[in-house]
């Protein structure tokens, strides 16, 4: 006859969540990320505070996990025992997370590269900072959308790729077909950064063409490149 195990509702969501924000840090990369945690029982209606128990393994699922700041997990208990209907708890798990991330060193106007002797690592709280950076070579070469300030914390959101093409620079049209790479001279009529899509004129045929930006002086017809991802500029004369 199954046993009934008492469950921790409160550590088994704290866990869930733990492992969640440990996953997140290690896609975005942060160097040394700290995590301190705190959960509740935001069970609606619940009456009573006295211990749970199930007599089956339960499962943790997550109901709101956008914001580390706020999260909301279900506990569940389905018990297979015929006098038994099992239950449900929600808890909510706060969490702050800090990690050593890149901020500014020095003041960089807006549209000039950054160098790596501008930036430092610090300690700072990323808790709602989801796109902050930890790794130098993700951030020297790009420019900011606007200023940048002395001890301010990087995002990727704040960032821009260099400009790889210049409007009027020559470019190769680089094209591949079954292992076979030809490349076309041509000429930029917009500057582009990676991966975004501008015209570009065939200076063999006269011909203007929409490609994609791959590499400084480089880019490729833009059917060759997957549409759904493209980065297309509006066209300027």
């Amino acid at each position: 006859m199954p046993v009934n195990v008492p469950v921790n509702v409160l550590a088994l969501a704290e866990a869930e969540a733990r492992a969640l924000l440990q996953e997140r840090a290690e896609q975005a990369r942060w160097i040394a990320p700290q995590f301190e945690l705190s959960a509740l029982d935001a069970t609606p209606g619940r009456r009573s505070d006295a211990p749970l128990a199930c007599a089956q393994p339960v499962s943790v699922e997550p109901l709101e996990t956008r914001f580390a700041t706020r999260m909301k997990w279900a506990v569940i208990c389905t018990d297979a025992k015929a006098d038994a209907s099992g239950w449900r708890r929600e808890v909510v798990v706060k969490a702050r997370v800090s990690a050593q991330v890149l901020v500014m060193a020095d003041e960089v106007p807006a549209g000039q590269p950054i160098a790596a002797e501008q930036l430092r690592l610090e300690r700072r709280d990323v808790s709602a900072t989801t796109d902050a950076i930890s790794d130098t070579e993700a951030v020297v070469g790009r420019t900011g959308r606007s200023a940048l300030r002395t001890g301010q914390m990087l995002a990727r959101r704040l960032l821009l790729a260099p400009v790889l093409v210049q409007r009027g620079q020559g470019v190769g049209i680089q094209a591949g077909h079954a292992g076979i790479v030809v490349t076309a001279p041509g000429e930029a009529l917009e500057a582009g950064r990676e991966g975004e899509v501008i015209r570009v004129r065939n200076t063999r045929s006269g011909k203007v063409i929409r490609a994609r930006v791959i590499d400084a002086g480089l880019v490729e017809p833009q059917a060759m490149g997957a549409s759904t991802s493209d980065q297309s500029r509006p066209a300027r004369d």
